[in-house]
């Protein structure tokens, strides 16, 4: 009994363990709640990092903090480096981009960079993912088209002119809260997101139906992803395809093979229903 005494004392044994399973017991979470995509669990490996340095320091106390810091590197650029190379790319996918649409139309020219004709996803190549100068935005790459639809929305007559625009959200771009601006819906019956099955539920969605069915708000926003069942409700969908207009549409800002389209839609107005 004194022995479990002593290791319970001793900090570097229990800190792991107990890091260890929180760390079980988050990953058994993240898996019901948010899994997508599927390699979303990669921060999960800064744990293991932590845990090397821990298990170093403890053989070896004299390693020095450039040690750690070499290792360190060695580790972002050679574990998960697909991924990691994901962020960097477009700083060198411009020119090499240019250069495989030449290749693509050139007969009998097939090579590394141009065995493939087009993208079959849609998804947004690198090198059309650009830097956006809104404020809550500033420094952050999304792709050109994406940018032109926040800006196009932002000149609607009926953001610009209203005092207080009456918005449903239901997409990523959660800062055009503080862009357009709009006021936040709250309460105890509001979800913190639109996520159907961990964010919202059945519940919330038909609050929404029955808001939509009303023509409560001005204009609602709907991020449709249709490789994904029902990530945004597609039964709130149905009723905004039914009671309002779409007036614009323009990519989500995503990668992978799960494109999404941010679909704008406006209450019709009263001649429209006659």
């Amino acid at each position: 009994m004194a022995e479990w005494k002593n290791y319970i004392k001793e900090k570097k044994i229990m800190l792991p363990i107990l890091l260890t399973f929180g760390i079980l017991t988050e990953a058994m979470i993240f898996a019901v709640t948010s899994y997508v995509p599927p390699d979303n669990n990669i921060f999960f490996h800064a744990f293991a990092i932590a845990f090397i340095f821990n298990a170093i320091m403890t053989l070896n106390p004299l390693v020095q903090r450039s040690s750690y810091f070499i290792f360190t590197l060695l580790l972002v650029l050679l574990w998960w480096s697909p991924n990691y190379w994901k962020y960097v790319q477009h700083v060198f996918k411009p020119v090499e981009a240019k250069s495989n649409s030449q290749l693509i139309n050139t007969e009998n020219i097939v090579d590394r960079n141009s065995y493939k004709r087009n993208n079959t996803d849609h998804e947004i190549p690198n090198y059309e993912w650009k830097t956006c100068n809104l404020p809550t935005l500033k420094g952050i790459t999304l792709p050109s088209p994406t940018i032109d639809g926040i800006y196009r929305l932002k000149q609607l007559d009926l953001i610009r002119n209203k005092k207080d625009p009456v918005i449903l959200n239901m997409s990523e771009l959660t800062s055009l809260a503080v862009e357009i601006p709009y006021k936040l819906e709250t309460g105890r019956d509001f979800p913190l997101w639109f996520h159907l099955g961990v964010g919202m539920f059945n519940k919330q969605a038909e609050m929404f139906e029955n808001r939509i069915s009303k023509s409560y708000y001005d204009i609602v926003l709907f991020e449709y992803i249709p490789s994904l069942n029902n990530f945004y409700p597609f039964r709130v969908r149905d009723k905004l395809i039914t009671f309002y207009r779409q007036i614009d549409s323009f990519p989500a800002p995503r990668k992978g093979d799960a494109q999404g389209i941010i679909e704008v839609f406006q209450k019709r107005s009263n001649e429209e229903f006659r």
